[in-house]
C-alpha cells in the first residue's frame, strides 16, 4: 500500500507539531507508518488572540520540517486525508465547506464540539446529490 498524503488546516495549535512528529518521523517511538503530512494551510483567526499569536511560529516549524505551506484550502486538493486543527471553532464550518468543495471527504478534527454544532444537512446533502 502506498503512503497516505495528509494536509492540515489551521496551524495555530501545538497539535500540528505533535502530529508532524508522530507521522513524519520514523524514529518517533509512536510513529504511525504509511501516513505523512505533506501540505498545510496556516489559517488563523484575527478575532482570537490565542490563534493569531501562534500561527507564525507553528507555520515556521512545519516549513522547517519539510511541510509545504500553501496559501488556500483549495491548494490542498489531491491529498488523501485532512486534519482540521483551527483553534477558533467559529471557522470550522466555512473551512469544512471549502474542504468538501475542493477535496475528498476524509477529515480529522479534534474539535468535535464545533463540528457537532454544524448544520449537517447543509454539508452532507449537497455532497450526496453529486453522486446520484
Amino acid at each position: 500500500m502506498s503512503e497516505l498524503k495528509v494536509g492540515m488546516i489551521g496551524l495555530d495549535t501545538s497539535h500540528v507539531s505533535a502530529f508532524v512528529k508522530l507521522l513524519n518521523n520514523p524514529t518517533n517511538e509512536f510513529h504511525v507508518p504509511g501516513v505523512r503530512i505533506v501540505k498545510a494551510f496556516p489559517g488563523g483567526s484575527s478575532k482570537f488572540s490565542l490563534s493569531a499569536n501562534r500561527v507564525e511560529g507553528f507555520t515556521k516549524e512545519l516549513k522547517e520540517a519539510g511541510i509545504e505551506i500553501v496559501d488556500s484550502i483549495e491548494a490542498l486538493a489531491g491529498l488523501d486525508a485532512y486534519f482540521l486543527e483551527s483553534v477558533d471553532g467559529d471557522q470550522h464550518l466555512e473551512q469544512f465547506k471549502v474542504l468538501l468543495n475542493s477535496v475528498s471527504l476524509f477529515t480529522l478534527t479534534n474539535r468535535l464540539p464545533a463540528i457537532m454544532l454544524m448544520p449537517r444537512r447543509s454539508l452532507i446533502l449537497p455532497r450526496l446529490k453529486m453522486y446520484r
